[in-house]
């Protein structure tokens, strides 16, 4: 699987790998959906 992350050391990608499940992923695109939604009812 491929991130858009930059990360100065090899083993934290290393360790992000291992954390980003799919229950992991889903959980924050989720938080983050909520957060955009909720973005822009504050600007609009």
């Amino acid at each position: 699987m491929v991130y858009n992350i930059e990360a100065r050391y090899d083993n934290e990608k290393l360790n992000f790998s291992k954390k980003a499940t799919a229950a992991y992923t889903a959980r924050w695109h989720k938080r983050c959906e909520e957060i955009f939604k909720w973005l822009g009812k504050q600007l609009g």
